[in-house]
């Protein structure tokens, strides 16, 4: 009968350290494999951006479906494959994300709301626009706007990842260049050559007031641009002409006003150049009292004609300057158009693109606003 062989103790620990080693060689492999896909997920996951809703997987960029307007839908047609994550359903568009910085004032207000800018420029530069808030008192606000000698918020900078925005085989940043202001890899975009308004400036905008009609020398300046025709304007008008009244009398503003009369207004024209002509020989008080008449009785000549307009407007304009023929020359004289013409002018070179718009100091103030919104526009600039 055999006998067993023993195995001596050296021998079995030599063995057993020899699958020990190997095991851990695996346990080693495995765990670096682990850790690689670990690593790969937190990679996927740092470029994930809830917020924007935009994420970057390897050479591709994916924005939510939810991100993108009707027309930009369309236009990807069916071709295009969709993703699923997180809950939401994505969908590839060309090129890197594009950093976008909105530089603004958290006490502007709804004034200074950029959204209704930021959808625009998703749809003409990229939906994976990633968005990035910044105030302008923060130090990477004070930063920008040395940078960029800001001196109005919001303004909107592009970061240097849209110098490499290609649509349709073109470079999106040669498309641009006549309403960017380049500057070390950054790039201001000029708000007025786009349409975006003001919200509020960083100092009192430049005006220009010499012989436009002025109620009041106060420390505030407050400028309209105004239509006669227009039904907001005469709101404006009726809703704060007594408190014009009172912060004039009191010395805290000085009201001027500036000629804007829309295209489609067609009775408007005729009455603004009676009104400036009234100015002329009759001054600012007469200027305003007429104006005044022409807003109380909007509904006797808006509609009725150019011609009928003129006609009320002449009538009316009698009660301050009885000279008639003076004032028929006036009326014919092109200069007062051509007044009429270069404050149109310079409205829209200060964004001003409906009426009323109202210049309170450093604050742009579309629309009929109410006599509170006013009057604390007022206390915030004295």
């Amino acid at each position: 009968m055999a006998q067993k062989k023993k195995l001596s103790a050296p021998s079995f620990f030599q063995n057993f350290d020899r699958w020990h080693g190997i095991f851990l060689v695996f346990c080693v492999l495995f765990a670096g494999l682990l850790v690689g896909i670990l690593l790969s997920d937190m990679q996927v996951m740092r470029s994930f951006n809830d917020t924007a809703k935009i994420v970057r997987v390897g050479d591709q960029t994916f924005v939510a479906v939810q991100n993108l307007s009707e027309d930009f839908l369309l236009e990807l047609g069916k071709e295009n494959e969709l993703a699923v994550y997180g809950g939401r359903t994505w969908i590839p568009v060309e090129g890197l994300p594009v950093e976008l910085i909105v530089v603004n004032d958290a006490t502007c207000g709804e004034v200074c709301a950029p959204d209704q800018a930021v959808g625009m420029l998703r749809q003409a530069l990229t939906p994976a626009l990633l968005v990035r808030n910044t105030d302008i008192n923060s130090p990477e606000g004070k930063a920008l706007q040395e940078k960029f000698s800001l001196n109005s918020v919001p303004a909107y900078v592009l970061g240097s990842s849209v110098e490499n925005l290609e649509r349709d085989g073109k470079k999106v940043l040669d498309q641009l260049a006549s309403v960017l202001t380049p500057n070390d890899g950054q790039y201001l975009i000029r708000s007025e050559q786009v349409g975006f308004p003001v919200g509020k400036y960083l100092s009192a905008p430049e005006i220009d007031l010499e012989g436009e009609p002025t109620l009041g020398n106060g420390t505030v300046q407050v400028v309209e641009f105004t239509d006669f025709q227009c039904p907001f304007c005469k709101r404006l008008h009726d809703e704060n002409k007594d408190l014009i009244a009172r912060l004039v009398e009191e010395g805290t503003i000085r009201y001027v006003a500036k000629d804007f009369p829309l295209e489609f207004h067609k009775e408007a024209l005729p009455l603004h150049v009676v009104a400036s002509c009234v100015q002329k020989f009759a001054g600012s008080q007469a200027y305003f009292a007429l104006r005044g008449e022409f807003f109380d009785r909007q509904s006797e000549w808006s509609g009725k004609g150019v011609q009928a307009a003129q006609a009320f407007g002449m009538e009316v304009a009698q009660q301050f300057h009885s000279n008639t023929e003076e004032l028929s020359a006036c009326v014919a004289d092109e200069s007062v158009l051509q007044e009429i013409t270069e404050d149109m002018a310079e409205g829209r070179g200060l964004g001003v693109s409906g009426t009323p718009t109202l210049f309170i100091g450093t604050q742009r103030m579309p629309g009929a606003i109410s006599a509170d919104m006013f009057e604390r526009a007022v206390e915030s600039e004295e």
